[in-house]
């Protein structure tokens, strides 16, 4: 992943200026926030282990209305890339 933005129309997402495009990485600890697989910090981007399946969460709380633009560059394999939003239902 070379980059990640956010865009929240709320002050409430941590991290996150409202209405503003925001550079997530940098808010990504790869101890405190990987969730499975090998991950590293190469250059400014997330790497991925060549392996399994490899979850990393992104710490900051979205409000119900936001934009993200998520760029990556597959280096090798040929499985599925999953970008999973969670959202709560009423």
């Amino acid at each position: 992943i070379a980059s990640v933005h956010g865009q929240t129309t709320s002050p409430s997402a941590t991290g996150v200026d409202a209405g503003k495009p925001t550079e997530l990485l940098p808010l990504v600890d790869l101890l405190k926030h990987r969730r499975r697989g090998q991950w590293q910090n190469v250059g400014g981007e997330l790497l991925a282990g060549p392996t399994g399946v490899s979850m990393m969460e992104l710490p900051v709380d979205l409000p119900q209305t936001y934009e993200i633009t998520v760029e990556f560059t597959r280096k090798t394999g040929n499985d599925f890339i999953y970008v999973l939003m969670p959202v709560d239902l009423p």
